[in-house]
């Protein structure tokens, strides 16, 4: 059982962090299949805009989704499938697929995951610190 299992979240919190991640989901498949987002041309590094948008708004739907859910192994799996989906799904709608796309997806998983990691972490020594020493008499 994972530190932020051990402590019940409130459910105005869930509800909370549940609503912020549907709307985070609706709002990545609008701009992903409906919305044509141009945010400039590459730069010296093979980065455009929407290699951000795609990372930044998978790393939030991770982290969120860990929140809530936890499974590292089993979301952080379930959030790459997820971005190639939707790099597929791009075709038909009449929206461009690529890869590159797809990576800064997985690479926004990979930050998500580590910032879920760094929180529970901190939450675990900080649990830690305040539980009482039972080896002082």
């Amino acid at each position: 059982m994972s530190v932020l299992q051990a402590r019940p979240m409130s459910e105005l919190r869930r509800w909370a962090l549940t609503t912020l991640f549907v709307l985070g989901a609706i709002a990545t498949l609008w701009f992903a299949l409906i919305v044509e987002w141009r945010l400039g041309t590459p730069g010296p590094l093979p980065l455009r805009g929407d290699h951000l948008m795609h990372a930044a708004s998978f790393a939030a739907l991770t982290l969120l989704g860990h929140l809530l859910w936890a499974p590292l192994p089993v979301l952080s799996g379930v959030m790459v499938g997820a971005g190639g989906l939707l790099e597929l799904v791009q075709g038909p709608v009449g929206r461009q697929t690529d890869v590159t796309d797809w990576i800064a997806g997985s690479a926004g998983v990979l930050v998500g995951t580590i910032a879920f990691v760094v929180i529970a972490s901190v939450l675990a020594l900080r649990t830690a610190a305040q539980a009482p020493d039972k080896g002082r008499p």
